[in-house]
């Protein structure tokens, strides 16, 4: 479920992009029970705004989703993993940063101050991966950084 700021931020975003700017009681009910899935929030962003979801213009429907699901989508990465991971390795801990849209870096540092930085699309894989080269230290030399 999205926090009450991501709440805000997601209803900002199509105030600006797409012009559904929903009146405070609408945004106040969104923001303190949020619906639990993509569909379900657009379908009440929709409903906020007057309008039915089932008979709105299927383009504008698939604009407001996509911007829904985007929203979901960066939280759940979020949910996965609580950064910074420190048990996960003795002596190491591993941080999180999403790069650009769905893009990550996993980064280590470990007692002796050798460091690992890894990026992709899945940040548990990434940790995973961290966390497996650390552990044995086998960092490749693509992946290791001297600081």
């Amino acid at each position: 479920m999205l926090s009450p700021q991501e709440v805000y931020a997601l209803l900002s975003k199509l105030c600006v992009d797409l012009g559904f700017c929903l009146d405070g009681e609408a945004q106040t009910a969104l923001t303190t029970c949020p619906p639990a899935d993509v569909q379900s929030f657009t379908d009440a962003v929709f409903a906020a705004e007057g309008l039915e979801p089932t008979k709105a213009d299927r383009h504008l429907y698939r604009q407001v989703k996509a911007v829904v699901a985007e929203a979901f989508r960066t939280r759940s990465h979020r949910d996965v993993i609580a950064f910074p991971v420190t048990d996960l390795v003795a002596g190491w801990s591993f941080d999180c940063v999403e790069l650009s849209a769905g893009v990550y870096c996993v980064s280590g540092r470990g007692p002796t101050g050798k460091s690992i930085a890894m990026t992709g699309a899945d940040p548990e894989e990434l940790l995973a991966d961290c966390a497996e080269a650390s552990e044995h230290e086998r960092i490749p030399s693509s992946r290791l950084r001297r600081r």
